[in-house]
């Protein structure tokens, strides 16, 4: 019998064809999957610039502000050498880190007694612009010569980015028993005999100021005994800050152009503001009235929607903590239509205005601001996405290789199970 009519010879040739369209197959499948694989490749590339970029960009605007604090309760000298160190003493931690401590009383036996005394020194937004740096010390109670009485005492500071600011305070002075006026700042007067022993002042204040720095010491008290010389610090802070937002010149912002610069009164309008100094804005106005919502992008780039309004032209004005920008003809925006129907109080409330259309009741309110920071800030969760996707490309090839494999195995098997 010939070969070929015979069911094993049919079989044969089935499983040769069956065989040859499966190969076909999967190279089909295989050229797809690499160019699957291709692409993911390519998507992970893509996503690890998005992600340098986002890096870097990061890193060159970041703040070069830097700060320093410290504190102590008290310290006694004589002639310069420390009979009591700064005690307790503390200081901000290289990165803005809060330090503080407290000691039980101290004494120096036949000049003074002192109470529990106490430091600290802290930091917010440390390295950036917005960093301030604040220090205090404090001293429960203080006896000089069993003649001069002090009560609680305590120093504070701050330095930010305007400046030095410091304060003193003092619960009570009195000598042998009696009350002693209190002054805000410098000698304080001192009954005899006791004034020709002691002589004290109070609240001095140490400040520099310079573009790119600022710094303050204060001294709650300064004791000095005059028969031995011995000169007595009581509750000492210090702030400092510097960088360059640091007294830099507070310079209002400026709009340089208005992209579209006409719209409905009905509002509604994406508008993308050009100019300098966008930062720290507090708000956006078309005219008087308040923009519906604003987004900082940069520090030259703001997209604001536009509120209802009168038809005409206003100025478009930011507003940051430096002051408003000045008006000119690159801020204005015209309102074309009829007036919306949402505006209340003749054109000074939040709606603005009235025309045409009439008045309403309606009032604008929600108005809300976006601060995104730099634009490469964007592109950190853009990066992740294409980062997941291109994973998901690039190694569904090993995933659908396996199924593959194990899927011509069992053809495989059939086709033996067959010829057997």
């Amino acid at each position: 019998m010939n070969e070929s009519t015979t069911p094993r010879g049919r079989n044969a040739r089935t499983g040769l064809a069956s065989h040859g369209a499966h190969a076909a197959r999967r190279k089909g499948f295989v050229r797809r999957v690499g160019l699957l694989r291709m692409m993911g490749a390519l998507l992970l590339a893509i996503s690890a610039a998005l992600g340098s970029f986002a890096f870097l960009g990061g890193a060159a605007s970041a703040a070069t502000d830097s700060g320093t604090g410290s504190a102590f309760g008290l310290q006694a000298a004589l002639a310069g050498t420390n009979l009591i160190p700064p005690t307790p003493s503390v200081a901000l931690g290289t990165n803005g880190q809060a330090a503080s401590n407290t000691l039980v009383p101290v004494s120096l036996p036949g000049v003074l007694t002192a109470g529990v005394a106490s430091a600290s020194s802290s930091s917010t937004n440390f390295g950036t612009a917005a960093e301030t740096i604040t220090s205090s010390a404090s001293l429960a109670q203080l006896t000089a010569l069993s003649a001069l009485t002090v009560g609680a005492v305590q120093s504070t500071c701050t330095s930010n980015a305007k400046g030095s600011t410091g304060g003193t305070t003092v619960a009570s002075i009195s000598a042998a028993g009696t009350p002693v006026p209190i002054p805000s700042s410098g000698p304080v007067s001192l009954p005899a005999p006791l004034n020709a022993l002691l002589s004290i002042s109070i609240n001095l204040q140490t400040v520099a100021n310079a573009p790119g720095s600022t710094s303050i010491t204060v001294d709650a008290l300064k004791i000095t005994v005059l028969a031995t010389a011995v000169e007595v610090t009581v509750a000492e802070s210090k702030c400092a800050a510097t960088g360059p937002d640091i007294n830099a010149v507070a310079t209002p912002p400026t709009i340089t152009g208005v992209n579209p610069n006409t719209g409905p009164s009905s509002g509604g309008t994406t508008v993308t503001i050009t100019g300098t100094g966008f930062t720290c804005v507090t708000g956006v106005k078309f005219g008087t009235t308040p923009a519906a919502t604003f987004t900082v992008v940069n520090s030259t780039t703001i997209t604001a929607t536009s509120p209802p309004g009168t038809p005409g032209t206003v100025d478009v004005t930011v507003t940051s903590c430096n002051g408003t920008s000045p008006t000119n003809t690159g801020d204005q925006f015209t309102f074309t239509g009829a007036s919306s129907t949402s505006t209340t109080n003749g054109g000074t409330g939040a709606g603005g205005g009235s025309g045409s259309g009439g008045t309403g009741t309606g009032a604008i309110s929600g108005v809300t601001a976006v601060h995104t920071g730099e634009p490469w800030a964007g592109s950190i969760p853009l990066a992740i996405i294409v980062f997941l996707l291109g994973c998901a490309l690039f190694w569904r090839r090993g995933l659908t290789s396996a199924v593959s494999r194990a899927t011509h195995a069992m053809a495989t098997l059939r086709r033996g199970d067959d010829q057997r």
